[in-house]
This record gives C-alpha cells, sequence and structure tokens, in this order.
C-alpha cells in the first residue's frame, strides 16, 4: 500500500514538471526584457499616485473630524490664538460656559485669566481695528514682489 502511494507521488511530479519548467523559464525571459518596460513603470507610477492620493484624502477627513474621531470631549475647545513671542502664545480655551485665557510656552503652560462671560468676538468675525493693517500688509506685499 506504501509503494503504491510513493509510486502515485512520483508519477505526479514527472507530469507535473513540464508545467513547472515553463515557470522557471518566465523570469529568464523577463530578465533578458529588462525590468524597466513601460508597462512596469507605468504600473508603478499608478500604484504611487494611489497611495499618495489616499494619503491626502486621509489627512483632509483628519483635519476635518479629528478632533471628534479622537473622543475630545465636546464641552472643550479651543477657540483662538495669540502669538506673543517666538515659542509663547495665549490660547483663548472655552470649557462649558466659560473661557479661559491660557499663556503656553516650552515646557509650561500657565493659567492667565477667566472670563465668566463669553467674549463677543470670538466666532472668527473680523476686528475692525485689524482692517487697516491688513491693507497695509497687503500692499507692502505688493511692493517687495515687483
Amino acid at each position: 500500500m506504501n509503494r503504491l502511494i510513493c509510486y502515485g507521488l512520483m508519477m505526479g511530479l514527472l507530469l507535473a514538471a513540464p508545467a513547472l519548467a515553463e515557470t522557471a523559464v518566465a523570469p529568464i525571459d523577463a530578465a533578458k526584457e529588462g525590468i524597466f518596460t513601460p508597462a512596469y513603470l507605468l504600473q508603478s507610477f499608478a500604484g504611487l499616485i494611489i497611495v499618495i492620493g489616499l494619503i491626502l484624502i486621509l489627512a483632509m477627513l483628519f483635519r476635518r473630524f479629528g478632533d471628534t474621531a479622537m473622543g475630545a470631549p465636546g464641552n472643550m475647545k479651543v477657540l483662538g490664538g495669540l502669538s506673543v513671542g517666538q515659542r509663547e502664545r495665549l490660547v483663548l480655551v472655552q470649557v462649558g460656559d466659560k473661557q479661559i485665557l491660557v499663556g503656553v510656552a516650552p515646557g509650561s503652560v500657565q493659567h492667565v485669566m477667566v472670563f465668566d462671560e463669553p467674549l463677543a468676538n470670538t466666532q472668527g468675525q473680523d476686528n475692525p481695528v485689524s482692517a487697516p493693517w491688513q491693507a497695509l500688509f497687503k500692499q507692502s506685499r505688493g511692493k517687495d514682489e515687483s
């Protein structure tokens, strides 16, 4: 019985040998053509474009839904910030009904002030005082570029 199984396996291998030989010749033919064929380069470039596209789409989705997806509490949010030095910032944070002004520097975060009533201009409206400054900066940029 064991001999019969061994003979059957050997016959199967002998019959499969031509098919194995054909697949063994294919890499040799590819080496003769060269691996940088136009089809290979097009396929590699298309794969690269797809990966970069996925990265960009995921970055946009994370930017749009990042705070809620990461489990940030809904009653706490950053309303704005102002740079007061090279590495120092003042940040306005809303927690519930109160707004807290926090000073942020490398290695430290300090409480500056608590506002019991919300500030009026925290919803992204332009400050009327900043409009002339913005116009002045736009004019000076136009002069520098020309």
